[in-house]
């Protein structure tokens, strides 16, 4: 994941005080949702979390007790968007965007 960041990215996703780095995830349904990309260094993983991960996780209908019935698998993918007139980019790449899919096993 690293290499995808730019730095400026790099700083929100990693800093030592960052609430992490706020991204837009699409859903199979095509539903945007504002998530927030963090970096966990207790662990070395990093994730999306935040409210709006769990509009993510009801919008698949996952309840609580399906994660203790089955297996569930999230796909993610990541890519760059370019939003016209944002200004906001950077050298021509686009902002940093997922997908996810999340299906029972």
């Amino acid at each position: 994941m690293r290499e995808e960041l730019r730095e400026d990215e790099v700083r929100e996703v990693m800093g030592e005080k960052s609430k992490g780095l706020g991204v837009r995830v699409y859903d199979r349904l095509g539903y945007v949702h504002g998530i927030r990309l963090q970096y966990w260094s207790c662990n070395g993983y990093y994730s999306l979390c935040g409210a709006g991960w769990t509009e993510v996780v009801e919008a698949y209908g996952v309840r609580p007790e399906d994660v203790d019935a089955k297996e569930l698998v999230a796909n993610v993918w990541s890519f760059r968007r370019r939003d016209s007139g944002g200004g906001e980019e950077e050298e021509g790449v686009g902002k940093l965007v997922f997908a996810v899919d999340v299906v029972a096993c």
